[in-house]
Formats: structure tokens, C-alpha cells, sequence
């Protein structure tokens, strides 16, 4: 017989569940017990049971949160959010600080559309973190923020960009300080594929079928880690030695002075040198083969003088030979460093004589293809044709022509010594002739890391391309990418600091593996995360990461599922 029974403990009534059976030793009844709830009482005097909640834990939602716990920890000790807010604020409406810091790291880890941001952000950590409602950050919403970041008024442009990047670079800064009075500058070409735009022009490249519509884009960052110090946004065919003046300006307004700066040769021209030199800073570039200078020097110096004991210098695996010379070149006094690769400039020797070789062999087989009758043939061949294919890049070292059936040829001596002259060999110039020419040169080769920033933009960042019609709004959306980049090098900062021998892609993708999860146990909402492993366990408990858990869970367990 079972029947049900409400007991009074302690001033509340609960409900249980009451069993008769028979107790097959003793023969005696006896009763079992199971607990239904809490019983209410309304005023009217009616009843109503409250079911116990179950203990067992049930698994609501997995949330991801590694690579995002990274990437916003890291946002938090530059304070991109907070800063933003303070140069470009919007009360009452969508946060630009939390809206610019949202589309930076769904740059580097969520690469979903603007009108799927708000859905991807209600499904991640990136809610309890920011704490705004997703409603806030719709793509209407969106496109307001970067509309206020940078808007046209006439004739006027309203631009917070440079400011906000720039009070991001000095943050960076006061974190972990200036690492080198060395700045590269460099710029790239974005593709655009919009309809039209005032930074977008026709242009062409090396390897492209076609012109296509591009946007121009300069960075300066420093050497040694990589802080992005500004960046510029110019029309697509744009000369690069047109653009220095502009980062000359830019430079003197941020308060960055007597730095080196090193640039490619296609920005150096006198006048950009000049300017630069007049403004208190130092140049290095690499000389381009047209200037004058650089034959001198490449006929000045031989082999056996470059390559002696002294001028030997190891980087890697590499070895470099390099002399300098401190020249007097337009009233200005400058220091010239010639450097080679002696095992890189001896193979391109080899392989420049042995295409020779080949070459004349292949026009010595012409010659007697040239001698055959040619009787039976539909057409006569054309030679002139055949040789040039034949001769192909080598025009410049060789010379030949075609007198009815017979073809002379002749190789240009003096054209092959400056060629080989070349080999391997480049000529680097600095407007400061205290600098040792070791330094300039470990200081230029460094340059690569310029390279990365493109790199890392058309790669991780996925800047591959611009989409925004609006001149203000590209300005707008190019500061995403600077905040973008800006977290990432900063990540990779802390990963050295931390000792953790990972890129911050391949950091990212390892803690990606990281989820919270969050559940009910009792009735009560809690979060947790699986215990990480090897070095995701390592960079969890470096970076202190389970502090970002809204209610962390003791032990670290997910429940079972």
C-alpha cells in the first residue's frame, strides 16, 4: 500500500512518498520513504508541491573558451577597450571600445560575417567577459561604431583612428618599453572588391593576370618585437616614395624621435632622405643597381678584398663578408656597406656559366637545324623566333644574328663582369657613419620582420581584402586590423615571457581545445572547464586563466555527460 504524507520540519511542510511492505524476516511491516518536495501553503489554504531539484548536474551549453581567454586577457593589459571608450566615446549606444575590441579578435579566431558577429558573440565567453546585451552589436550597430570612429563632414574628415592607435602604441609601451631605436617602414596593397572607393585604384602586380582595384596600406613597426607604431591607409596606385612625408609627419606628432629608420629602396630617393635627416632622424636603405654609387662600388672591390678574415660575419647558418666606405655624395657625408653571401654568390656564379654553356649549345644546334635542306617543308621556319626563345633572359650577356641561313652569335664580356660583378652582392647606405656596419646590417636583414606584418594580415588576419564602399568607413575598418595585429604581437610578447615555445596561431589552436561548460547542479548555474593537458594545462595555469570563469568550479571538472 503506498500513500503519500506532509511532515512539518522546522517550521516547513514537505511531502513524502510512504511505501508499506512486509519484512520477509520478521514478517513485520515496515515502511519506505521517498522524498517529493516542499509543499507551499497559499493563504487560502491550498496546497501546492514543489518537486525536488535534481543533484545530478545537466549540461546547458560548451562554450569556447581558450584561444578567447587568450586573446581578451591580453586585451585587458593594454586596456584596448577602456582606451578606445576614452577617445571615441558613445554614450547610451553600442560601446566602440567593446565593439572594435569584438571585431579584432573575431578577426583572429571567429572570421564569421558582420551580421553573424552578435550571434557568434551571444555563443561564446565573449558575453560574460563584456557583459552588453547581443542586440548591441547587430551589423547595423556595427557599421555606427565605425562610423563614428571616422566620419566625412563636407570637407572635413573626422578621424579618431590616428589617436587611437597611436595612445595603443604608447600603452604597449609603458608595458614593456621601447625596444630599439630601429623603425621599418613598409606598405602593401590590399585587394578591394567593392564597386568604387576613393582609396581603391587600378593597379597591377607581378604574377597577375590582370589590374585589379587595390587599396594601399603602410605600417611602421619596431624592431625587435614587432609593435606596430602606426599604420597609413593610401590610394591604391599611390608611389611608395611619395608616402614617406606623410610617415615623417606622423612621426614628429607621436613624439618619436632620433630613431633609425630602415626602408626598402624603392623609398629611398634623395629628397625623402633629406626630409627625414632635416627632422632629426637617421635612414638606412638598400641602394638601388641603377645609382651611380652602387657600380662604383661594385667595381671598386673585389672578391679577395670583400672576403678577407676581417670583414667576416656569422648570422645563422649564413655567413656574410662586408666592407664599408664613408663617401661624400652631394656635400652630404654618407657610410656605404657592401656585403655578400660567399657560398650563395659562388652558386649563382656557377649556374650564370653554365646557362651560358647551355645556351650556346642549344644556338649551335640552331645553327645546323639552320643548314638542313628544306625541301619538304610547308613553310620556312621562323629563326629569328627560335633564337630569341632560345636566348631567352640571357639577352643581356649574349648577341646574335641572323644573315639568311646563318646565324652568328657572341657573348658580351664586359657585360658578363658586371653581371657576375652583382651576384649576390648588395650595397646598403646610412645617413649616420658612427653606426658599426655589423649592426647596419643585422639592422636591415631584420627588416623581414616588416614582411610578417603582411604575412600575418593576409594569413591569420584574413585581410585578404576590403569590402566597405565608404572612405571613412575603410580608415574605420583598417583600425579593426591594427587592433587586430596589435593583440596578436602582444600574445606573442607574453608567450616568450612565459617561455612557451608556440607561435601565437599555433598557441591559439592549442587552447582552442579548452571549453567551458556550463550546467545546473541543484538548481544552481555554475561553469567549469575540463581539466587541461599537457601544455594547454601549462598555459592555463601561466596565464591565470580560470579567474576569466564567472563561477569557477572546484577541481576544475566538467560533469559527465
Amino acid at each position: 500500500m503506498t500513500y503519500t504524507e506532509d511532515v512539518t520540519i522546522r517550521g516547513n511542510l514537505y511531502r513524502y512518498e510512504v511505501e508499506g511492505y512486509r519484512d520477509p524476516k520478521t514478517r513485520k511491516v515496515r515502511h519506505r520513504r521517498k522524498y517529493l518536495g516542499r509543499v507551499e501553503v497559499a493563504t487560502d489554504g491550498s496546497k501546492r508541491l514543489v518537486p525536488k531539484r535534481s543533484r545530478d548536474p545537466t549540461v546547458e551549453e560548451i562554450l569556447p573558451f581558450g584561444d578567447l581567454a587568450l586573446l581578451f586577457d591580453t586585451a585587458e593589459k593594454l586596456d584596448v577597450a577602456g582606451t578606445i571608450d576614452r577617445l571615441a566615446p558613445r554614450p547610451g549606444t553600442t560601446p566602440t571600445g567593446a565593439a572594435v575590441l569584438l571585431l579584432a579578435i573575431n578577426h583572429l579566431v571567429g572570421r564569421v560575417a558582420l551580421d553573424d558577429v552578435a550571434e557568434w558573440y551571444d555563443q561564446s565567453m565573449l558575453r560574460q567577459w563584456i557583459g552588453k546585451d547581443p542586440e548591441l552589436f547587430t551589423e547595423e550597430r556595427l557599421f555606427s561604431v565605425l562610423d563614428s570612429i571616422c566620419h566625412r563632414e563636407e570637407h572635413w574628415m573626422w578621424d579618431k583612428s590616428w589617436f587611437i592607435s597611436d595612445a595603443l602604441r604608447r600603452k604597449a609601451e609603458e608595458l614593456w618599453g621601447p625596444e630599439s631605436r630601429y623603425v621599418y617602414y613598409d606598405r602593401t596593397q590590399i585587394l578591394y572588391h567593392g564597386e568604387q572607393c576613393y582609396y581603391a585604384d587600378f593597379s597591377y602586380a607581378a604574377g597577375e593576370p590582370e589590374e585589379r582595384r587595390k587599396i594601399g596600406m603602410g605600417v611602421v613597426i619596431r624592431r625587435g618585437d614587432g609593435f606596430p607604431v602606426m599604420y597609413r591607409v593610401y590610394r591604391g596606385n599611390q608611389v611608395d616614395v611619395t608616402t614617406v612625408e606623410e610617415v615623417k609627419e606622423r612621426l614628429k606628432a607621436a613624439g618619436l624621435e632620433r630613431l633609425i629608420v630602415v626602408m626598402d629602396r624603392g623609398m629611398s630617393s634623395g629628397e625623402n632622405i633629406d626630409e627625414l635627416v632635416k627632422a632629426g632622424y637617421d635612414v638606412v636603405v638598400g641602394v638601388a643597381s641603377r645609382e651611380e654609387v652602387f657600380g662604383q662600388l661594385m667595381n671598386e672591390l673585389t672578391d679577395d678584398e670583400i672576403e678577407r678574415a676581417e670583414n667576416r660575419l656569422r648570422r645563422g647558418d649564413r655567413v656574410f663578408c662586408l666592407v664599408e666606405r664613408v663617401l661624400t655624395v652631394k656635400g652630404q657625408r654618407r657610410k656605404y656597406v657592401v656585403y655578400q653571401d660567399p657560398r650563395v654568390r659562388g652558386e649563382e656564379k656557377a649556374t650564370l656559366l653554365r646557362a651560358l654553356e647551355v645556351c650556346e649549345e642549344r644556338l649551335q644546334d640552331l645553327q645546323r637545324e639552320m643548314k638542313e635542306p628544306t625541301s619538304g617543308r610547308s613553310r620556312r621556319p621562323d629563326w629569328s623566333a627560335r633564337a630569341q626563345e632560345i636566348v631567352g633572359g640571357l639577352r643581356r650577356y649574349l648577341s646574335w644574328k641572323i644573315e639568311g641561313d646563318w646565324l652568328n652569335w657572341s657573348t658580351k664580356d664586359e657585360a658578363i663582369r658586371e653581371g657576375m660583378s652583382h651576384l649576390a652582392r648588395g650595397v646598403l647606405m646610412s645617413t649616420s657613419v658612427e653606426i658599426p656596419k655589423e649592426e647596419l646590417l643585422r639592422a636591415y636583414l631584420d627588416k623581414d620582420e616588416v614582411e610578417k606584418v603582411w604575412r600575418v594580415g593576409k594569413g591569420t588576419l584574413g585581410l585578404t581584402g576590403v569590402k566597405h564602399t565608404k572612405r571613412d568607413r575603410v580608415v574605420s575598418y583598417l583600425l579593426v586590423c591594427y587592433v587586430a595585429y596589435l593583440l596578436w604581437v602582444a600574445l606573442r610578447r607574453r608567450l616568450r615571457e612565459a617561455q612557451v615555445k608556440l607561435s601565437p596561431e599555433k598557441a591559439m589552436m592549442r587552447m582552442r581545445r579548452i571549453e567551458v561548460v556550463r550546467f545546473q547542479v541543484g538548481g544552481k548555474e555554475t561553469y567549469g572547464i575540463p581539466r587541461p593537458v599537457s601544455q594547454e594545462a601549462r598555459m592555463h595555469e601561466k596565464f591565470g586563466l580560470a579567474r576569466l570563469l564567472p563561477i569557477p568550479l572546484t577541481g576544475g571538472r566538467a560533469p559527465r555527460q
